[in-house]
């Protein structure tokens, strides 16, 4: 199952009343946010609402405002899912976080995920 919400001017508000329905979910293959406007909140709210998730491919955040917060909620999920599957490497083949308004900060986390 993929979902594609990508430039429909979602905010953190709206990421995080969508991450209240995420566990329901657990089959996603690919998530794309991709120009939308989401904040911080909303991403550390997503990642925490898809750690059943375990089948996602593709992660597409480019083009939001995530800040060091919402690198940090993503480096950790990113790290949960390997964790979960001992037997397997992690499922995630596309990770992009493109033009995400970097910091120095988030340069680094970025490097530690990659």
């Amino acid at each position: 199952m993929n979902l594609d919400l990508s430039t429909n001017n979602i905010d953190s508000v709206g990421i995080i009343q969508l991450a209240e329905s995420m566990n329901y979910f657990t089959n996603l293959k690919s998530i794309s946010l991709k120009s939308n406007k989401i904040g911080s909140d909303g991403a550390i709210a997503l990642m925490k609402s898809i750690v059943n998730c375990i089948e996602l491919e593709h992660l597409q955040f480019q083009c939001n405002s995530i800040g060091p917060d919402g690198a940090v909620a993503i480096a950790h999920w990113v790290s949960s899912t390997s964790k979960r599957r001992p037997d397997q490497n992690s499922t995630l083949l596309v990770l992009n976080l493109s033009s995400c308004k970097w910091t120095k900060k988030m340069s680094t986390i970025a490097h530690s995920i990659s």
